[in-house]
Formats: structure tokens, sequence, C-alpha cells
């Protein structure tokens, strides 16, 4: 898949001071791995297991409004095409209570849709985003 893969979290405006945006390596080989970052009392971190191709860098990016009621959280690859698929993930908020979420197989670029996730292959709860089962992996499952 080329372009930006973006994962789950809800749009607010924040403060320069209010925004922040990590690198993070995705590795594959099964195995579980953990990526968090923190504004104030608000976290959100990224659990996953994936397989196929080399590590890649991925983003998070978090923000939080100026009155700090609205806390976002987005992670995605920024560079081309990905030879990632995840066989699990858990996007989850802490200090925060999930309003809306979505995931993504694929987002959109050059002229191409974004193609979302079926409702029943993933879960959303009140603090997280579960990726719940493929009937055969998928590259690139993003979450937004």
């Amino acid at each position: 898949m080329e372009g930006r893969q973006r994962c789950w979290g809800e749009a607010a405006s924040a403060s320069p001071d209010g925004t922040k945006t990590v690198e993070f390596n995705v590795k594959p080989g099964g195995v579980q791995h953990t990526f968090s970052e923190t504004i104030r009392d608000h976290e959100c971190s990224f659990t996953y297991a994936s397989q196929g191709g080399t590590n890649e860098q991925w983003l998070m990016s978090i923000g939080l409004s100026d009155d700090d009621k609205l806390f976002s959280c987005s992670i995605w690859r920024p560079q081309g095409k990905s030879y990632l698929f995840f066989t699990q993930f858990k996007a989850e908020l802490k200090g925060a209570k999930i309003e809306y979420a979505n995931a993504y197989s694929q987002t959109s670029e050059g002229g191409q849709r974004d193609v979302a996730l079926k409702p029943e292959e993933f879960t959303v709860g009140d603090s997280t985003v579960c990726l719940s089962r493929f009937e055969k992996p998928q590259p690139d499952t993003a979450l937004r």
C-alpha cells in the first residue's frame, strides 16, 4: 500500500505545546511490542504483533486541546508501501474515553480511497480499539 497510514483517535484542536509526534520502530516477527506517549495526565499506547517485511518507521501523534477536554491519538506509517501486517493490535487511551475510532487496512493515496476494516474485524471499547479477527492477513492494518 502506498501512502500515509493513520490509525485512530478523535481530531482535536490543540495548542503547539499540547501536541507531540514521535517516530517509533514497528518490528515484525510475531512478538508483542508496546509503544506509548503521554501528555499531562493522558496517555496513548499501541500494543501489537506483526509479521512480514522488515522493521518500519511509524509515527504516533497525540494532542490535547487547550481546555484539556479533547485528547487525540493517531498512529500511522508516513512512508509508502508497507510489507507488514498486524496479527494483533490494541490501541489504548488512559485519562480519556473514546468517542470516535475507526480502523483501516489501507489509507488513501494517489486517487485511491481509504479501505476500512469491517466492523466485525475490530472492537471499540471505552478506552481501547482492538483487532477482533482477520479471515486472512491484510498488509498495512491501520486505525483511525
